[in-house]
């Protein structure tokens, strides 16, 4: 079932009986890429308050309240969304209604709380620096995107995190946190027409505002080869490669989920069996084609040690440019495809699984049919289009390359380089 209330909120409720509990998502569509400079960081402080207490409930009393329902609550912040998630026995959907919108509509972020959150905010970031897979990924983001805002940091940085006052987020939370940009998904054991009944009862009364959304910054087609070189205590070097390729909605988008299964997914894909086991230059390897709204990245990594760096760099591209040259053989074709068939199946196995694929399709493609063409859409690809598309994003003019290797053992630094070739 979905619906759309009077003040704009999207409403979407799928009965699932195999167990006596429901999960409730709200999904904000805003996420770090609708940050305005100053505020890099905002989506993310949100994620972590909006739990924190309300004008009804202070500072644990929701946490405590899904507890003794026998719940539990999570957030997680995308580049696109926010999104606000409980999973509770499904007698008590009422209460789980009742604070979700309490916390979505009625968040007090006191100035207390807020401070204290804020210094977590920041621990988590300056974590994320011992991180060298989050390193490296980071790295490549901000080549790979001159002008677009998926350059900068989902979690945000400590420069703008650290100077964030009360007054700032609750602009940003009334700019934002509007019924017209949200949804909410409710999947488990509930009766469609009682929930959707209950649903209007409790947001309803929310009043309608107007969202304004101020249009990204399109990124120029690049212009040739990008190379990030750094250095970090790290015992093994971290090499990613990416390609531009297009947002989520666009006909490439099936083979490129596809190839990124063929050449990473599973001890038969082709990067495990020829980088790391057959030439022994890598010891992680790994694909995936990252398709957001916008424009995204199909990105390509390996973890080699320092010597094998090189190596490692040209058994990546010859696998790339085998594909540009070679037709998939139709058994490669057929296991990518039973690999994404299986996801569908393993994600909807929980009513939060279940949540979150329909969140998504809403929210990103606009669509929930989206899902369901999309794998039509995979049937029908041929080792002909893949080649074609191959063709079409793996390109060396079109590659940025991020390079994170050990630092000297005296003097740590962390340069980034401009253009060139891999040492």
């Amino acid at each position: 079932m979905w619906k759309v209330l009077p003040n704009g909120l999207t409403v979407v409720v799928q009965p699932a009986s195999s167990a006596a509990v429901v999960a409730l998502q709200m999904w904000v569509k805003v996420g770090s890429a609708d940050e305005l400079e100053p505020e890099r960081g905002l989506a993310h402080v949100h994620e972590h308050m909006l739990f924190m207490g309300t004008g009804r409930r202070g500072l644990g009393e929701i946490a405590a309240a899904v507890e003794a329902a026998g719940g539990e609550i999570n957030a997680w912040t995308s580049y696109d969304s926010t999104v606000y998630h409980l999973v509770l026995g499904a007698r008590f959907f009422a209460q789980g209604l009742d604070i979700l919108a309490d916390a979505l509509l009625d968040s007090s972020f006191e100035e207390g709380a807020l401070a204290s959150e804020l210094e977590v905010v920041l621990d988590e970031i300056r974590q994320t620096r011992d991180m060298p897979a989050h390193v490296v990924s980071e790295q490549l983001f901000q080549l790979a995107y001159g002008q677009h805002p998926y350059r900068h940091p989902i979690i945000g940085r400590v420069a703008t995190v650290e100077t964030f006052t009360r007054p700032q987020v609750l602009d940003f939370y009334r700019r934002w946190y509007v019924p017209e940009n949200m949804v909410l998904v409710v999947v488990g054991d509930v009766d469609p027409t009682q929930a959707l009944r209950a649903i209007e009862g409790t947001f309803g009364g929310a009043p309608a505002r107007p969202i304004v959304r101020p249009p990204r910054p399109v990124e120029p087609p690049p212009s040739g080869m990008r190379v990030s070189i750094a250095r970090d205590r790290i015992a093994e070097a971290h090499l990613l490669l990416g390609f531009p390729v297009p947002g989520l909605l666009h006909p490439d988008v099936p083979a490129l989920n596809l190839l990124a299964v063929i050449l990473g997914q599973g001890d038969a894909a082709r990067l495990p069996r020829e980088v790391r086991r057959r030439k022994a230059v890598a010891t992680g390897v790994h694909a995936y084609a990252y398709t957001p709204s916008d424009p995204g990245l199909f990105v390509v990594g390996a973890t080699t040690p320092p010597e094998k760096v090189e190596a490692a760099f040209q058994a990546l591209l010859e696998e790339l440019f085998r594909l540009q040259h070679e037709l998939v053989t139709p058994a490669e074709l057929a296991r990518a495809r039973r690999i994404l068939e299986m996801e569908v199946i393993y994600q909807k196995e929980t009513v939060e699984g279940a949540a979150r694929k329909l969140g998504f399709f809403q929210t990103v493609a606009g669509d929930l049919g989206f899902e369901q063409r999309f794998h039509e859409a995979v049937a029908r690809v041929t080792p002909a289009q893949l080649q074609e598309v191959a063709r079409r994003t793996f390109a060396r003019s079109r590659l940025s390359a991020a390079l994170l290797l050990p630092a000297p053992a005296e003097g740590t630094t962390r340069a980034v380089g401009g253009d060139g070739a891999p040492p």
